[in-house]
């Protein structure tokens, strides 16, 4: 039976110095603690995590498996601020444009990780911020598909259509890479991690994702991880890219 997908509403929050953003179909009110781990782990309730920029905790809760994570700088700055970003206005904050932009694309139909709660944390001129979504349960990313086994061709087809649909629809996937990628069991092919991320109007920044996709697959070789990847299955992909063109 296909789980029926629920829409999700916004609800806000402010409490001192912080805004808080939740579904107000899947949760009647969120605190503060909700978004810290202590809270989690003193109710025993932490499944585990999964490294990355940053530390992505799982855990359990009457809503089901959810995913929490703290955002943190990437790159060079990410070494002099680690997790603090200048606070302009509140809508225009990480975690608001993030659970926003994937409330829109699950609503949507699209298959992403389904928003659950955000928040924005202020300090002064500066701001802090989280964000838990439900956890995908079953999947694994597409790194780890590729160092366990060669994916067969149908699934760089489905790949490459599941990204020209994401296109088609205008949105621009800022870090699009194999571990941003995430493939279930049952074979359905999610987007993750849309810090950064909006729609755009159709340009160059189309062709730009996919090689910023393939430079994400050399580097992680480069980086002397053995991938079951060729020329062959790229080519795969971008024939479904192809097909799917609107």
């Amino acid at each position: 039976m296909t789980e029926v997908q629920l829409q999700v509403r916004p609800g806000y929050r402010a409490v001192d110095n912080q805004v808080l953003i939740y579904d107000a179909n899947l949760l009647d009110d969120v605190t503060p603690e909700y978004f810290e781990l202590n809270y989690w782990q003193s109710n025993n309730a932490v499944l585990g995590d999964a490294p990355g920029r940053g530390t992505t905790y799982f855990v359990s809760s009457e809503s089901g498996e959810l995913a929490l994570r703290h955002y943190k700088r990437g790159g060079a700055m990410g070494h002099i601020v680690s997790d603090h970003y200048l606070l302009s206005s509140w809508t225009v904050t990480r975690p608001w444009r993030e659970w926003h932009l994937l409330m829109h694309l699950h609503n949507s139909g699209m298959p992403v990780c389904v928003p659950v709660a955000a928040r924005v944390k202020k300090s002064g001129v500066l701001y802090k911020a989280d964000l838990v979504t439900k956890r995908i349960m079953g999947a694994r990313s597409w790194q780890e598909w590729m160092i366990d086994s060669e994916l067969p061709g149908d699934k760089w087809v489905a790949l490459g259509k599941q990204i020209r649909q994401f296109h088609n629809a205008g949105l621009y996937h800022h870090d699009l890479n194999i571990r941003n990628i995430m493939l279930s069991e049952d074979g359905k092919i999610y987007l993750i991690d849309f810090d950064k991320s909006g729609f755009r109007k159709d340009g160059v920044w189309q062709r730009g994702n996919l090689s910023r996709l393939l430079r994400s697959i050399h580097k992680v070789e480069k980086n002397g991880v053995s991938l079951n990847f060729s020329e062959a299955s790229w080519g795969q992909l971008l024939q479904g890219y192809a097909s799917a063109i609107q």
